[in-house]
């Protein structure tokens, strides 16, 4: 063997090591249930509004701004309304409270929360 080999010591190391593969450890992110269509609270106003019509999702607390913020937009896109995202809420515009649950639970499946 060569002295000046810089790798010449991972042998030794290789041979300390235990055989098959290591076990990642548990990541904090896989110990949250995911987020079901049942676990949002959804609201229809017009109280406030001029008379519009408004439909208001209250999104749980374990989701942070920026996917209550996606979830806003891939729904605004299925459902074709305009709305936004503030908080916690997300806010559509119009009665959409029939066709939301189907395209809440394909965005939630499609964001993977």
């Amino acid at each position: 063997m060569n002295s000046n080999n810089p790798f010449a010591a991972l042998g030794a190391l290789r041979d300390s090591l235990p055989d098959g593969p290591a076990e990642a450890p548990e990541c904090p992110e896989s110990k949250h249930k995911s987020l079901k269509a049942k676990d949002f609270k959804i609201f229809y106003e017009r109280k406030g509004r001029g008379g519009k019509e408004a439909t208001i999702i209250e999104c749980p607390d374990a989701m942070n701004d920026e996917s209550v913020s996606s979830l806003a937009k891939i729904l605004k896109n299925t459902l074709g309304t305009g709305g936004s995202a503030r908080g916690n809420e997300i806010l559509l515009q119009g009665d959409r409270r029939r066709s939301l649950p189907e395209a809440l639970t394909a965005a939630i499946e499609k964001l993977r929360l």
